[in-house]
């Protein structure tokens, strides 16, 4: 049974800001349920509340969710939902890591390029694109 559970900002969630290293850009969301980068701002779209596990966005409450065809979005926060599961995997470019997503067994990172599209693909250490930095954000 697939239970939908309420992901409202606790104490323990540790806001971030994502920035890319390719682009500088920050991810951002609205009310469409896109994800996109955008340049970073205060903006509310580009603040992520981070649990451990999923990133759920402050303006909407909607968690950073993907599919097996690569598409990035947001969708109501889901502990049964694999594909809202992202884990950081830091390498040679810290403070810049990857987001991994376990739907894919941890194989598929988010990317984005210089077009704002936010997707996932098959890791690569050697793709820019897929490293973000992890600023704690207030």
């Amino acid at each position: 049974m697939t239970t939908a559970t309420d992901r409202s900002t606790s104490a323990a969630d540790v806001i971030y800001q994502l920035d890319n290293y390719l682009t500088g850009e920050c991810l951002s969301t609205n009310y469409t349920y896109k994800v996109y980068t955008t340049p970073c701002s205060e903006a509310q779209g580009q603040k992520w509340a981070y649990d451990g596990f999923m990133f759920r966005n402050t303006l909407t409450q909607k968690c950073l969710s993907t599919n097996m065809s690569g598409a990035v979005y947001t969708a109501t926060c889901n502990i049964d939902a694999p594909g809202q599961f992202w884990m950081k995997f830091y390498t040679v470019l810290f403070p810049y890591g990857m987001l991994k997503n376990q739907l894919t067994d941890y194989e598929r990172c988010l990317s984005t390029n210089y077009s704002s599209t936010a997707y996932t693909v098959l890791c690569n250490e050697a793709a820019d694109g897929q490293f973000w930095r992890f600023p704690l954000h207030s």
